[in-house]
């Protein structure tokens, strides 16, 4: 049995232009992001471990809120869910297992969303 260690990111909210016709993607719109990056052998958490035992997510966060949204416009949902996991992995090592899921509120008009997941795992 191997060991892992998980952290999640759930619902960050992140203004994007993102749509499929240019006029949705004219305006920013509100998005929530959630990740989940899976490590196999993490070390122990005893009272000597550091920061640079773990994931930093901190560095996660400002991509998500600052240059994720310079990236843009974004088309396709699973753009956004691509740039995320590559971004996370370059966080965590290649070996990392990383779940993005994009919630899009607005599309349905109030009632709903339209959610896209993305899961990348091992070597690239």
């Amino acid at each position: 049995m191997t060991d892992t260690q998980s952290i999640t990111l759930a619902d960050v909210p992140v203004s994007l232009h993102l749509g499929v016709p240019r006029a949705e993607r004219e305006r920013a719109q509100t998005v929530l992001i959630s990740l989940t990056i899976t490590r196999r052998d993490p070390p122990p958490f005893d009272a000597a471990a550091r920061l640079a035992d773990t994931i930093d997510y901190a560095p996660i966060i400002a991509f998500l809120k600052e240059t994720l949204p310079a990236r843009g416009p974004y088309v396709l949902v699973e753009t956004v869910a691509e740039a995320v996991i590559a971004h996370a992995r370059d966080a965590a090592g290649p070996a990392a297992r990383v779940a993005v899921e994009v919630k899009k509120p607005s599309v349905l008009g109030g009632a709903g969303e339209v959610r896209v997941a993305l899961v990348r795992e091992g070597e690239r």
